[in-house]
């Protein structure tokens, strides 16, 4: 698994991973720019972190895209050609939806998830849906690290990743009642 972007989400998926057993730290590579950063990933976690993105592709069968939303097009064109058709890209950029993601990354594979904050502490609430060009393989690998996390939820429609995050940005109703709830509609 590689990260490209070393921040507080990307650090709390890494923690979840090598807590769950999902990936050794010796699995895990980050690209990130602030040698600070870094060096507190390497400490901590024991990982390989790189200052440059298109390094940390090299290998990966999941790439997670887990920058800012300022960064992400400039992420996107650093990883476009470092990319292969196997791999999957796990965005947890805010914001960005899949086509915007498929047409920056030059990639048709592409996994989009809401993470939450209760994440940071293995109590998340992750929602995700994923292109048909993602393999059956990418799809587990990306349930399996999103369980690392907290709970997950696939839905195969963009619109509810959207009406998702607004809920479980307010605190009152979880993202699961929602999905519940139009189930039972």
């Amino acid at each position: 698994i590689s990260f490209v972007g070393g921040g507080a989400m990307a650090e709390a998926m890494i923690a979840g991973v090598i807590g769950a057993g999902v990936a050794s730290p010796e699995e895990i590579k980050v690209g990130e720019p602030m040698e600070g950063r870094r060096e507190h990933l390497k400490q901590k976690y024991h990982i390989r972190p790189l200052a440059g993105n298109s390094e940390v592709v090299d290998g990966a069968d999941v790439v997670v895209l887990a920058v800012k939303p300022q960064q992400a097009l400039t992420a996107m064109t650093d990883l476009g050609a470092a990319l292969t058709a196997e791999q999957t890209v796990l965005s947890i950029v805010a914001g960005f939806k899949v086509a915007a993601l498929m047409e920056g990354l030059g990639h048709a594979a592409v996994v989009r998830v809401m993470p939450n904050t209760p994440a940071q502490i293995g109590a998340g609430m992750s929602v995700w849906t994923a292109t048909p060009e993602v393999s059956k393989a990418g799809l587990e690998a990306a349930g399996t690290i999103l369980r690392s996390l907290g709970e997950e939820v696939y839905v195969p429609d963009e619109k509810l990743i959207e009406m998702a995050t607004a809920l479980s940005g307010c605190g009152h109703i979880s993202p699961l009642s929602l999905l519940n709830a139009k189930e039972r509609v």
